[in-house]
C-alpha cells in the first residue's frame, strides 16, 4: 500500500501529536501531580502506607502525621517551581517543533489554511496557559 505525499504528511503529523499528547499526560502524571490534585479520598495515602508498612504505634502515628503536614506546603512549592520550569522548557521545544513543522505543513496547504493553521495554534497556545494556572 503507498500513500501520496499529503496523506503520508498528515499521518506524521496524526503520529506526532498523538505521541506528544501521550507523553504528556503520562510524564503528567507520572512526576507532577501534586498532593492537592489528588482526589480527597487519596490524600494522605503516603501517610496511610506509611503506618501500615512501618507498624507505627499510636505516639508515632501522631508525630509522623504532624511531620507529614509540616513538610507537605515545601514539598508543594516544589513540585509547582518544577512543573513551571518543566513547562518553559517544553515551551521552547514546542515552539522550535511547531515552526518546523508549519514549514512542513506550509508547503501542502492552501494559503488560506495555513492562516487557519496559525490561528488554530495561537488558541491552543491560549488553552495550554490556561490549564496550567488551573492546576
Amino acid at each position: 500500500m503507498s500513500f501520496g505525499p499529503r496523506t503520508t504528511v498528515a499521518l506524521l503529523v496524526a503520529v506526532n501529536l498523538l505521541a506528544g499528547a501521550t507523553g504528556g499526560v503520562a510524564i503528567d502524571r507520572a512526576f507532577f501531580r501534586s498532593d492537592t490534585a489528588a482526589p480527597a479520598h487519596q490524600k494522605g495515602r503516603f501517610f496511610e502506607m506509611l503506618k501500615k508498612e512501618l507498624g507505627l504505634d499510636e505516639q508515632q502515628t501522631e508525630k509522623v502525621h504532624a511531620i507529614l503536614d509540616a513538610y507537605r506546603p515545601e514539598c508543594q512549592r516544589i513540585i509547582a517551581e518544577s512543573r513551571k520550569r518543566i513547562d518553559a522548557q517544553a515551551d521552547a521545544e514546542l515552539v522550535r517543533l511547531h515552526a518546523e513543522e508549519d514549514a512542513e505543513l506550509a508547503k501542502v496547504l492552501r494559503p488560506e489554511q495555513v492562516a487557519r493553521l496559525a490561528e488554530i495554534r495561537r488558541e491552543r497556545d491560549k488553552q495550554r496557559e490556561k490549564d496550567r494556572t488551573h492546576r
